[in-house]
């Protein structure tokens, strides 16, 4: 396996993956730290998100010049200076860091869970790509849709894995393991807070609820941002569950806690409304979920001879 990676300075590109003749490529915007430092800045300038870190009186909530979800990105809107406090600023940099980490293994995973491998016997487009492409460039968006959510499985499980340090006591499949609490990076509860908060500014700040109802929401290359918010603060819950027999019930009650903490943070910062999903918002979430999960019964037995190596994590 030959693996190359760069990066592209163009402020409308997120990531590409693709594979080409036995080499894997994997392309990120050269932005994206950047962007994640001054975001992480910004939400832990308010004391109400990890408020069991010291706030110096001194330190002024930073805001951002409009709200980001309805125009581009600048990477200079995003650079905030230093928190005063040394341990919010390592706490900032320490996230910004897990979330370039989550990414990078986002578009790694569709690589070794074989998507790249399986696109250009079954797709036009055979590089996946994170922008909201139109159904013309592909075949079928359920399934890049499911590529989507499949790998974000194995990005969360490697976050997981990245801060719990478990030990592997079974094989499985699915590996089954052993965690020690605390561990080299500090308790389960607090591991489950920061890849919530991780997740909430990854996919949470770009959402609407008015996603899920439009008419194109499952015409495209790439679920909803409500969609993937929703699932991947779920996946905490469930690959805990799956991997350690942990209560579900109460580490998601633990997740979407200090996920809403870093939102409504958020939603100041910008001078934006946030919203609050509605019955009828919940309910289409849940149905768009059970469509990857019944198209990834369909898809799993054509992925796993092109997958290289391990085991897939835990989807249901």
């Amino acid at each position: 396996m030959r693996l190359e990676m760069g990066f592209v300075e163009k402020l409308d590109f997120g990531a590409s993956v693709w594979t080409d003749e036995g080499t894997d490529y994997i392309a990120i915007n050269a932005f994206t730290m950047p962007i994640l430092v001054g975001a992480f800045r910004m939400v832990l300038s308010h004391p109400s998100v990890l408020p069991e870190l010291p706030m110096s009186a001194d330190q002024k909530c930073y805001f951002f010049p409009h709200d980001p979800r309805d125009a581009l990105i600048l990477n200079e809107e995003w650079q905030f200076p230093p928190l005063i406090d040394p341990d919010r600023e390592y706490a900032a940099q320490r996230l910004a860091f897990l979330a370039f980490y989550f990414i990078v293994h986002h578009e790694f995973a569709h690589i070794i869970n074989g998507h790249t491998s399986w696109l250009p016997h079954n797709d036009i487009l055979q590089v996946i790509e994170e922008a909201e492409l139109d159904r013309t460039f592909a075949r079928d968006p359920i399934t890049r849709q499911t590529f989507e959510f499949d790998a974000d499985c194995t990005a969360v499980d490697y976050m997981l894995r990245l801060l719990l340090v478990p030990k592997i006591i079974d094989n499985g499949p699915p590996s089954r393991w052993q965690i020690p609490d605390p561990g080299p990076y500090g308790t389960i509860d607090q591991t489950v807070i920061t890849c919530a908060i991780v997740l909430e500014i990854v996919y949470g700040f770009l959402s609407r609820n008015a996603e899920v109802h439009n008419s194109r929401a499952l015409t495209r290359t790439h679920p909803p941002q409500i969609v993937r918010q929703h699932y991947t603060i779920h996946l905490i819950a469930q690959t805990l569950h799956v991997r350690s027999g942990l209560n579900p019930q109460t580490i998601d009650t633990q997740a979407k806690r200090a996920a809403t903490s870093a939102r409504m943070a958020f939603f100041r910062s910008v001078a934006a409304e946030m919203e609050q999903p509605d019955p009828k918002t919940t309910i289409k979430i849940e149905e768009i979920i059970q469509l990857y999960k019944q198209r990834w019964k369909i898809l799993r037995p054509q992925l796993d001879p092109l997958k290289r190596g391990g085991i897939l994590a835990p989807i249901d």
